[in-house]
């Protein structure tokens, strides 16, 4: 591909052979030609493996950047890019939701062990360099940390704000930081809603915007398969 007419790429990132200090490791991937941005593409403890779906930015010059914090092999697949002028716009990623301290949102834990509690609401439309109006969905990395769940484990369900769908868009357990790409559409009031079952701190960082009628449309989540109840055209186990 020619790197002046990619956007973007997307990408699944792998980090093995770990090891971290007693705050954890992760991984920032971004474009070479900015600085080192305050956002994480994924997150690591000791000894694991830990993959990830990333959409980062190409530089001028074509290439992306990988920084990590504590060591880690790196394995990067490809799995397609974005063109420029195309639906995709990016921006250099920026963190713009961290309830540990509460940027961009309450500094408050989002959700309950028993999935009673209130969505976190983000507002995403006119920051981060995503425009005000014209946006479709925006495309994110989404973690969250200190967790804590029930023993059937918990989940974080990315979505535009009403009624909140069935569909997951990462799953957690008591102690676990995990993060995962999502593209989310954007309510009518310019921000995207987060519903822990659990609880859990959330950390938002955006990468890029689809605008409105530019050939990707953006939907509520809709789960169309699940082998555990019979949903789709799959069988169970």
């Amino acid at each position: 591909m020619l790197f002046r007419s990619v956007s973007a790429i997307s990408l699944n990132l792998t980090a093995t052979g770990t090891s971290v200090d007693k705050y954890g490791g992760y991984v920032t991937v971004y474009p070479c030609d900015v600085a080192l941005p305050n956002v994480s593409s994924l997150n690591f403890s000791a000894n694991v493996s830990v993959p990830n779906a990333v959409v980062v930015p190409m530089s001028s010059t074509g290439d992306v950047c990988f920084y990590v914090r504590g060591q880690a092999d790196l394995i990067a697949d490809v799995n397609g890019w974005f063109a420029t002028g195309g639906s995709f716009t990016k921006v250099t990623p920026q963190r713009i939701a961290d309830t540990r301290n509460g940027t961009g949102v309450p500094r408050a834990k989002v959700g309950a062990i028993n999935g009673g509690g209130t969505a976190l609401e983000v507002p995403v439309l006119n920051r981060a360099n995503i425009p005000a109006s014209g946006v479709d969905a925006v495309s994110m990395n989404v973690t969250v940390t200190g967790t804590r769940s029930n023993a059937y484990g918990g989940y974080v369900t990315v979505y535009p704000c009403g009624t909140v769908p069935d569909a997951s868009s990462l799953n957690f357990t008591t102690g676990q930081t995990v993060p995962n790409a999502a593209i989310a559409r954007v309510s009518a009031n310019g921000t995207v809603c987060v519903m822990v079952y659990g609880e859990a701190d959330v950390i938002i960082d955006v990468n890029g915007w689809f605008g409105t009628n530019l050939g990707f449309a953006g939907m509520t989540p809709v789960r169309v398969s699940d082998t555990r109840r019979g949903i789709g055209s799959v069988p169970g186990k």
